[in-house]
């Protein structure tokens, strides 16, 4: 068991780590063809489009389209990431108050945003079942149900980062 000195040394050790890849990631110039604010929306858009072709190939069940969709939607996500220089991802002693606070309230907004996305693939379900019992239309499969959860659960995670590609001016 580690005592408490142990843990903190640990802690800093960490901390400088971090420390230093920040500083390493703030001062890269590799990404900065993608990181004005024009080409970091498209690239927002781009990645929930994506995501919706991932959930129409699946649901639709058309697999050769489904893995390079997924590969294109995770290169999106990664130059995403690269564009705003993974500042989402930073402890706050890292970063300084202005940025704090902007994560605060892209941290809000992306909440509100995965549970929008929650509710509506809640919502397809409900009013499947309803018009279903009707008679109108056939009842989703459990599998048609897990097809469209996976682009739920990959647009609740990447909301963060798109809220803070689209809303910050300069990164």
């Amino acid at each position: 068991m580690m005592t408490n000195p142990d843990a903190q040394h640990l802690r800093e050790q960490v901390l400088k780590d971090v420390e230093r890849k920040a500083a390493r990631d703030l001062s890269d110039t590799r990404y900065d063809f993608i990181r004005p604010l024009s080409r970091r929306r498209a690239l927002t858009v781009a990645s929930f489009a994506l995501l919706v072709v991932y959930a129409l190939a699946n649901y639709f069940d058309y697999p050769l389209l489904v893995l390079p969709v997924l590969i294109g939607w995770g290169v999106t996500l990664f130059l995403l990431r690269m564009a705003i220089r993974g500042l989402t991802d930073y402890p706050d002693e890292i970063v300084d108050e202005r940025i704090r606070e902007v994560r605060g309230t892209t941290y809000r907004y992306a909440f509100m945003g995965a549970i929008v996305l929650l509710s509506g693939y809640l919502s397809i379900y409900i009013i499947n079942q309803l018009l279903a019992k009707s008679g109108l239309v056939l009842p989703m499969t459990a599998d048609q149900l897990h097809d469209l959860a996976f682009p739920v659960f990959f647009g609740c995670m990447m909301m963060p980062t798109a809220i803070f590609a689209w809303n910050e001016r300069i990164v």
